[in-house]
């Protein structure tokens, strides 16, 4: 018997060291799960802070350089529309020009000049 006693001693002491063993784990894993889900919660609201700022910020970004495209937009719509009104203006006076003939004597002369506001000298 004494011999069994003897075998058991060693037995119970690596039971007891896996026990230690195990708690020591599920301490150390349930502080870590614990710590992690309440600094995890801390560190969600501050992202969400931050992401809230940031997209107010490109948002109010986004609205400003939309604004400044339609501006842009506008401006340029008047532009084009002006040459338009300039190129037609200049193509009828070309077309003028076309039909305008060499004045055939001194008396056409002077009615043309007459005509643009020059008083011709005799």
């Amino acid at each position: 018997m004494g011999e069994k006693e003897e075998e058991r001693i060693p037995l119970r002491a690596g039971a007891g060291r896996a026990a230690l063993i195990a708690a020591a784990v599920v301490l150390l894993a349930g502080g870590f799960f614990a710590g992690r889900r309440a600094g995890t919660e801390e560190i969600d609201r501050a992202i969400r802070r931050a992401e809230e700022g940031i997209r107010t910020r490109y948002e109010a970004d986004v609205k400003e350089r939309d604004r400044r495209i339609a501006e842009i937009g506008e401006r340029l719509r008047l532009s084009e529309e002006r040459y338009r009104s300039i190129a037609g203006r200049i193509r009828s006076r070309e077309k003028e020009a076309a039909t305008i003939k060499k004045p055939e004597g001194k008396s056409e002369i002077r009615a043309r000049l007459e005509s643009l506001g020059y008083r011709p000298v005799d």
